[in-house]
């Protein structure tokens, strides 16, 4: 299963393809979006690590938020084997790494300059402690385990006190493999059979809580007439896409389609909010024929609640009270 992108990458994507090239605030987003988008190659570089060990006794899950007590847990990856539950947490940070427990911080160090970080070693923690909560909820006992893996092969990591071991937990992305094939071997009592990991990871993925809201405007010091509008054409990424009798042809490269696919509505929803009236879409998407594009919406499975007055179309990736 391909990794999904997460949706502060996403919304940084679309957010900067509808700014001007010469727009102040570019570059920034630019190295916003650069250093998620290394997040997402480590990650990526760890699926096709643990990929080949998928089969009906080695079930993954990946990029999942899972409720725990009054807040939320994400898991980069989870693993569900007969005889445990693997979590592990994918870091790509560069430079001099310092695990300092009793501050509950992990030091960076880099050309000179100090930063600081949640302690990845409390973060698997919290995952491995929410997980437990919800397999008791489950009636199941089964041991888990986790690990924080770094992907990076520029980085080095140490302790703050040079005479303790680096933690167990934390590991480099070439021993991950073997790592896992010794937990295998090391790990022999079934707790769970092929149908139980399966009906465990659709319980799992039923479990997942999707992401609020957020203003990126707001968080980035935008206004919206800063934004271009119009329909972004999925060949070229322009903002050329416009219908033409029963078709939508993109006026700068050509491309065509018949219909209009959920995902290029998706920059409304990341952008603006997470409701929206008929005019509004309209509006933003540069849209004359509001008829027919009330009939594109209902094509693309985008759903529409209230009554004809105040009838909204919600968003489809976001919590929605």
């Amino acid at each position: 299963m391909e990794r999904k992108k997460s949706l502060d990458m996403l919304t940084l994507e679309r957010l900067i393809a509808r700014l001007d090239r010469n727009h102040t605030n570019l570059a920034y987003l630019e190295e916003e979006l650069n250093r998620l988008r290394a997040g997402y190659k480590g990650e990526c570089y760890l699926d096709s690590l643990t990929d080949p060990f998928t089969n009906s006794n080695f079930s993954t899950i990946k990029n999942l938020t899972l409720p725990s007590y009054f807040e939320t847990i994400q898991y980069d990856q989870i693993h569900i084997t007969p005889s445990f539950i693997l979590i592990i947490e994918c870091k790509n940070i560069i430079g001099k790494l310092t695990f300092q427990p009793e501050a509950s911080s992990l030091k960076r160090e880099i050309n000179g300059v100090e930063n600081y970080f949640r302690d990845p070693l409390w973060q698997i923690h919290r995952q491995e402690e929410g997980m437990k909560k919800i397999l008791t909820e489950l009636g199941l006992n089964i041991p888990v385990l986790g690990y924080i893996v770094f992907t990076s092969t520029n980085s080095s990591l140490h302790t703050a006190n040079h005479q303790l071991a680096k933690p167990q937990k934390v590991i480099k992305s070439d021993q991950l493999t073997y790592h896992i094939r010794k937990l295998i071997k090391e790990n022999q009592k079934v707790y769970l059979t092929d149908e139980q990991i399966k009906a465990l990871t659709l319980s799992l993925k039923e479990f997942s809580i999707k992401p609020i809201w957020k203003d990126p405007l707001k968080k980035y010091n935008l206004k919206i007439e800063e934004l271009n509008l119009g329909m972004r054409c999925p060949e070229c990424n322009r903002l050329t896409l416009k219908k033409v009798k029963f078709r939508w042809v993109c006026e700068c490269c050509s491309y065509s389609q018949k219909q209009l696919d959920q995902e290029q509505f998706i920059d409304y929803f990341l952008l603006i909010n997470k409701k929206a009236k008929l005019k509004d879409l309209c509006a933003f998407y540069l849209i004359d024929d509001v008829r027919g594009f009330k009939h594109s919406l209902m094509s693309a499975d985008i759903k529409c609640v209230g009554n004809t007055k105040s009838a909204e179309y919600v968003s489809w990736i976001h919590v929605i009270e």
